[in-house]
């Protein structure tokens, strides 16, 4: 862990381009989400997604963050969704803002003073919490750490995107073989 004294308050640009590098563009920030940790959760929604979710996502007329939207016919059961959810997300902005050297944006003085405790609305603090990863909804890995890895997710290598593709088994979703090759 670094010293919190050579932690950087990043930019919305700097973050924007982050997003770029590791292949995550295309998002769209809604208007008052326009500070540098709201983009980056935003594009953590992305991150935690692989390239083929979020290729039907897409094409099913996404809009707002990635989920399993292509099972929106009267009548389908919507089956469970294998990948990180918004605690997998969560997990994931953290761990960019340490493999970046990034403050978190509680500790970065440019905070609202109005939290959003509830967590409905763009200053929820929740969000950068690290004991406020563990889900309560999904399926198969409560702790969103376990989310990322489940994934192939490991900041520790490098590998900042799902290494692990979506497949279907029936019905059901779930995450395949790896993928990419680890560098």
């Amino acid at each position: 862990m670094r010293d919190k004294s050579n932690l950087i308050v990043p930019t919305v640009a700097e973050v924007l381009e982050f997003g770029h590098s590791i292949g995550v563009s295309g998002i769209t920030i809604a208007p008052g989400y326009e500070k540098w940790w709201n983009v980056l959760h935003e594009i953590g929604h992305f991150a935690v997604k692989p390239d083929g979710y979020i290729k039907l996502w897409r094409q099913h007329g996404g809009l707002g963050v990635p989920y399993m939207n292509w099972f929106k016919d009267d009548g389908v059961i919507k089956p469970d969704d294998p990948t990180p959810d918004e605690w997998g997300a969560r997990a994931w902005c953290l761990l960019a803002l340490e493999f970046n050297g990034w403050v978190s944006p509680l500790e970065c003085g440019k905070w609202p003073a109005s939290n959003d405790w509830e967590g409905r609305r763009r200053n929820n603090p929740y969000l950068w919490m690290r004991n406020q990863v563990t889900s309560p909804y999904h399926p198969f890995y409560k702790n969103g750490f376990e989310q990322l890895e489940a994934a192939g997710i490991d900041f520790s290598k490098g590998v900042l995107r799902p290494t692990k593709e979506l497949v279907m088994v029936g019905w059901q979703p779930v995450l395949g073989w790896q993928t990419h090759q680890i560098a």
